[in-house]
């Protein structure tokens, strides 16, 4: 029983926290808790600073980072690569998202205006069948096209988020793209907000809005159209895993109450002889069930929250989006306890009505 238990939460756990990371990876490398763009698609921002003071004044808001994201294309003797670039002040974006403690090669920005690229890892390394090559790595320059525009710069560092959309694009100063374009000076394609938690943003979003700043304010939940895409299968996905794990503790609770009614036909029999109503004694039966199927759901609980949840916060798995530990939701876990409590009880039920309905002779006789 405490298995069945164990494995019900676990499954449940296990998408919890794949859910949960690919909601943390959005938040931490892109979006920011709430993201201020344009109203329309591909303008641009003025008054950046102006912006930004006004955005960091507002109660909650522990960080702002504007930023101006460009297509360009990367090259380095033979390899191309059409990226993504975003030209942002580093400092700044320190406040928003963790690409900088991300570096897994090189170093982040020492100084706002230091010349130079960061750049993901799925830029700085080439799939190839049989493996991959490197083809960018730190203290080596690229080219890099921007609208028209070439310029060649030292490649500062790699990055690895094991987010795919962040690790494949590459991060500027933003005073090397206003020194190639000069019409960027103060404007910006976007501009993401750091919250002081998550949740609450829909009355963050309000307060900003009172501060007059024109655009569009978008919560990371809205923005993340891949990640509903997500949760939808893999709540599909704990659905009809969690009916298996139901299935199997209904039939554990059932061999068991029913190899144990066996085993007592004779004393069931004596009982009903001597007057005993059935219901008393399908009463006991129940009740030996919730006592059974409450030790299996404690003796799991302990199990889970003992050992496997303290094993995977130490050893989380590591699967594309991000490295995934198991995330509990109170209202789930409890929810699922009392449920395995009911099946129990109706799985323990079933086996004590078909003995009882026997003639009294019959279960004495055992036949």
């Amino acid at each position: 029983m405490s298995v069945a238990f164990i494995n019900l939460v676990f499954i449940n756990s296990l998408f919890q926290g794949v859910i949960e990371t690919d909601h943390r990876q959005l938040i931490s490398t892109t979006t920011g808790n709430i993201m201020l763009s344009p109203r329309e698609e591909g303008a641009l921002f003025g008054g950046v600073e102006d912006a930004v003071a006004k955005i960091s004044r507002v109660e909650g808001i522990t960080g702002v980072s504007d930023q101006i994201v460009l297509p360009a294309v990367i090259e380095r003797e033979e390899s191309r690569k059409n990226i993504e670039v975003w030209a942002v002040n580093p400092s700044r974006e320190k406040r928003v998202t963790v690409i900088h403690e991300k570096v897994i090669s090189g170093y982040y920005f020492r100084r706002d205006n230091e010349p130079g690229i960061l750049i993901g890892k799925r830029i700085a390394y080439d799939e190839k069948p049989g493996g991959r090559s490197l083809i960018v790595k730190e203290s080596k320059s690229v080219a890099l096209q921007i609208a028209g525009e070439s310029i060649e710069l030292p490649v500062l560092g790699v990055f690895e988020t094991l987010s795919d959309y962040a690790d494949s694009r590459a991060y500027l100063p933003r005073s090397v793209i206003e020194d190639m374009f000069p019409e960027y000076r103060d404007k910006a394609t976007r501009i993401i907000i750091k919250a002081a938690k998550r949740g609450g943003e829909e009355e963050l979003v309000k307060k900003l809005k009172n501060t007059g700043l024109p655009g569009k304010f978008v919560t990371w939940q809205e923005a993340s159209e891949r990640s509903e895409s997500l949760t939808e299968s893999f709540v599909t996905i704990n659905a009809l895993l969690t009916s298996v794990g139901f299935m199997i503790a209904a039939v554990t609770i059932f061999i068991i109450m029913y190899v144990d009614i066996t085993h007592k036909r004779l004393e069931i029999g004596i009982l009903r002889a001597l007057g005993i109503k059935s219901h008393i004694i399908a009463t006991t039966f129940v009740l030996q069930t919730i006592v059974y199927s409450l030790f299996g759901v404690m003796v799991g609980a302990g199990l889970f929250f003992g050992i496997i949840m303290p094993y995977f916060r130490w050893k989380p798995f590591i699967i594309p989006i991000g490295d995934v530990k198991l995330a509990v939701v109170p209202a789930d876990f409890i929810s699922r306890a009392v449920a395995v409590v009911l099946v129990a009880i109706a799985s323990g039920l079933i086996p004590a009505i078909i003995s009882l309905r026997k003639r009294i002779l019959d279960e004495i006789l055992g036949r």
